[in-house]
């Protein structure tokens, strides 16, 4: 475990003044680790199933020395042997967890299976003795080591280690407990202090289980936030780009981000822990058609919902080929030439609402036979504005509080309950200019011929849900 001296400094600046007791008195602390069951969990479902090593902090109150929070660091780096972390995302989980009245109590990593100890003076002992010089006031650390089960069986391996004795890890019992009331520091976990304008719009449980995986977050870089903003905590964004002045048009970024050519996936991720310092968001600044293919297993197996928000068709195919293999909920999304119309292809995996075709048999004989000719991708960004920008997100957002509610009774929650009728029509296309017409020859005039051909009526600025075949159908 690698941890950088400048942390330490930081750290130390925000505790408080006090210590924990050392061995020499019992009264606050017992040979015995405590967390709270939920964050035992979310350890073990991210540094308990990544390959060693990762990591992450842990978060309490020095009073009890309970961890009432774990914070998995994303993007720290990580090889076979080492771990260092994000030094810059540490130091803001530590700064706001002090305005919230938690302090910083230790870090959590995992080691190479069969190494299940604190390693020596040039590892893990050496940096936990650089922390101490750092901290005065501190008089011990829980540093607790983990066995991921992506190489065996999942361990949680506690140990602390007191300022007095630093050569002499303790390796202490280990105490999982139920939160109590008093114990919750926001609502429902979501980190979003009040949530009082969402209840009955949906479950906030609900939201806090999902991984989303954003492929490209420029323009959808708006629906992460809003996500985040209705209690999603869990996100993969990827991306390649740095911002441009041309996307300061278009796109929810700063001047800031494109003088400095600050990447998207930074920009958006430093913009969600602002709103909810809880999030946890791994980005990636690369090619996702050049990510190797172990990398792409790995984010697929915690996807619960894919978004394929790229102008390119070779990311959206290769995201078909994955959800083929490891099923997710999903959303390809899009704009048509000149920004004239939209279309929007949602899959449902399994469940209530599943949907019979996939975004390869909607498009089999189109844009799947023209890509494999060579044919060029349009320059559909070309006469775009944010307000286009924003109308696309606003659908694709709700649609996607749908799709996460499906199961939900609708009585209960309004988001709930919407696909039973509409699993056949799942690909949807709404123009954003009330004149628009595909290739198949004004498709809402067709539709809504009233409105269209009559002096009453008039041009219609709405979406049509198409019924598409079964995937059997397609072939």
């Amino acid at each position: 475990m690698k941890i950088f001296k400048y942390l330490y400094s930081i750290i130390y600046n925000l505790l408080p003044v006090g210590s924990w007791s050392s061995p020499k008195s019992n009264k606050i602390f017992n040979p015995k680790m405590k967390i709270l069951k939920r964050e035992y969990q979310k350890i073990r479902e991210t540094i308990g199933a990544y390959p060693a090593e990762t990591g992450g902090l842990l978060i309490g109150n020095r009073s009890d020395g309970t961890i009432k929070e774990f914070v998995f660091d994303s993007n720290g780096k990580t090889s076979g042997a080492a771990y260092s972390p994000d030094t810059k995302f540490c130091n803001t989980i530590i700064k706001n967890a002090r305005k919230n009245g938690m302090d910083f109590l230790g870090m959590i990593h995992s080691h190479p299976r069969g190494y299940t100890s604190l390693s020596g003076e040039y590892g893990d002992i050496g940096y936990i003795k650089d922390i101490f010089s750092a901290m005065p006031s501190l008089d011990k650390i829980l540093v607790p080591i983990i066995q991921s089960a992506s190489s065996g069986k999942f361990e949680f391996i506690p140990y602390v280690v007191y300022r007095d004795k630093p050569n002499l890890p303790v390796k202490c019992d280990l105490e999982i407990i139920e939160m109590q009331p008093e114990e919750i520091i926001y609502d429902n976990n979501t980190g979003l202090k009040d949530i009082s304008r969402l209840e009955g719009a949906i479950d906030i449980d609900t939201m806090r289980d999902e991984h989303f995986t954003f492929v490209g977050c420029g323009g959808a870089g708006e629906i992460i936030i809003d996500l985040v903003r209705s209690g999603v905590t869990n996100f993969t964004i990827i991306d390649f780009d740095t911002v441009s002045h041309s996307n300061l048009t278009t796109q929810g970024f700063t001047k800031y981000h494109a003088e400095n050519k600050i990447s998207k996936v930074s920009a958006i991720k430093n913009y969600a822990l602002s709103i909810n310092p809880s999030v946890q968001i791994e980005t990636l600044e690369a090619d996702f058609t050049k990510l190797s293919k172990d990398k792409l297993v790995l984010i697929a197996q915690k996807t619960t919902f894919w978004m394929f928000m790229c102008d390119q068709f070779e990311p959206h195919k290769l995201g078909q080929e994955l959800l083929e293999k490891y099923p997710a909920k999903a959303i390809f999304a899009g704009m048509y030439w000149k920004s004239l119309a939209c279309e929007i292809v949602y899959y449902i995996p399994e469940g209530k609402g599943k949907t019979p075709a996939t975004y390869k048999s909607i498009h089999q004989k189109g844009r799947y036979e023209y890509f494999a000719k060579g044919g060029n991708v349009p320059k559909t960004l070309i006469g775009t504005t944010i307000f286009h920008s924003h109308y696309l997100n606003n659908v694709i957002g709700l649609l996607c509080l749908a799709m996460i509610h499906n199961d939900h009774n609708s009585e209960d929650f309004i988001m709930g309950d919407w696909f039973d009728d509409l699993s056949n029509h799942n690909l949807i296309q709404f123009r954003l200019n009330p004149r628009w017409s595909n290739q198949e020859g004004n498709l809402f005039s067709r539709t809504y011929p009233v409105a269209e051909n009559t002096n009453h009526g008039g041009k219609v600025f709405e979406a049509i849900w198409r019924y598409v075949p079964p995937i059997s159908e397609c072939a």
